[in-house]
């Protein structure tokens, strides 16, 4: 807005300047025509003030044909103009318009943000669901028979698909989610199914894993009976 009432303050004095001029029969014809062009009226004056505002290379006609063909003294309007309006405004009005489009894109991350949590409680509900409903007993546990009930309902399997979990190996699968007492608590099946979410050979790494971490423990096992044998 401020822009524009600069550009219509300066059309303005440009239309009642060379008013003056244009109608002076002891001009030259040509110039008072390429002058009217440009500054007749304050309609034509206000769309060269634009065009100078937002295309500064427009200027080098326009203001050569007022500066060497009609006075001198319009040198004392374009540099200001082009230093003051065409420079610094125009960088301002870009700077601004630069820091909204940052502040948009930052608003986008936050939002990607909210739907992936978003996303991941509504998994976490479905993956509750799948787990209460194979839980028979109603422990709070899947032994290994619950697990491969559950897992063979076609169902269940179109789900954990859509989770990106691969489950051609129900016992490996059971043997990575169970910690070793041959029961799945809710708890190791959500940690579990996160772990193996993607192709087949993120679960086999998760697995081997799983296997690496269970041999440790079996090797501090054996390691403490023989220090205590000795």
């Amino acid at each position: 807005v401020f822009l524009a009432v600069v550009q219509a303050i300066c059309a303005i004095m440009m239309t009642q300047i060379l008013h003056i001029f244009i109608d002076d029969p002891g001009q030259e014809p040509d110039v008072q025509v390429e002058a009217h062009k440009y500054f007749g009226r304050w309609t034509y004056t206000m769309l060269t003030m634009h065009q100078l505002t937002l295309a500064p290379g427009a200027w080098g006609n326009i203001g050569r044909l007022l500066i060497f063909r009609i006075s001198p003294m319009f040198i004392l309007f374009f540099v200001p103009f082009g230093w003051m309006v065409t420079f610094a405004m125009v960088q301002v009005v870009s700077a601004i318009f630069l820091k909204q489009t940052l502040a948009a894109a930052a608003g986008d991350g936050e939002v990607a943000i909210m739907e992936r949590m978003t996303k991941k409680e509504k998994d976490m509900a479905k993956l509750r669901q799948i787990f209460s409903e194979g839980d028979k007993d109603g422990s709070g546990s899947v032994d290994w028979n619950e697990f491969e009930a559950m897992i063979q309902n076609p169902r269940v399997r179109a789900w954990l698909g859509i989770l990106e979990l691969d489950i051609t190996d129900m016992a490996m699968v059971f043997n990575l989610l169970d910690d070793g007492d041959g029961q799945i608590e809710f708890d190791e099946f959500i940690a579990g199914v996160m772990k193996c979410r993607g192709a087949a050979r993120g679960v086999e790494v998760v697995h081997l894993l799983s296997e690496y971490r269970k041999i440790i423990i079996q090797l501090d096992e054996i390691k403490s009976d023989l220090a205590t044998t000795l």
